[in-house]
């Protein structure tokens, strides 16, 4: 199957996820389904100048990973990162109360 395709159905997959979605919290499902929108927009600007297939299918199973995650859990964020207690990186101590602030980059 070509790459475009699949890439253009994983699309229509999560486009049909949004429409669908229902959050555990029904108050907060419009602004879950626009957060799963906002998110492949995202994805798709950022992977837009991808051009080798391995690049390409490498992402493209990142986001059916996350898409399968999202659908199991029932939770459209990306998984958190969970850190044990008196973990460095980077020369710095990781709090892992504040995860989110830190940026992927730093974490390795």
């Amino acid at each position: 199957m070509c790459l475009r395709r699949e890439v253009l159905s994983f699309c229509k997959q999560v486009l049909r996820l949004s429409r669908n979605w229902v959050a555990k919290e029904p108050a907060n499902t419009a602004q879950e389904r626009q957060y799963i929108r906002n998110e492949l927009r995202q994805q798709i600007e950022v992977n837009r100048y991808l051009f080798t297939e391995e690049e390409i299918r490498s992402k493209l199973n990142e986001g059916k990973n996350r898409l399968a995650i999202a659908q199991h859990y029932g939770i459209p964020y990306p998984r958190p990162i969970y850190f044990q207690n008196g973990v460095v990186t980077k020369g710095r101590k990781v709090n892992p109360w504040n995860w989110r602030t830190m940026s992927s980059a730093s974490m390795l």
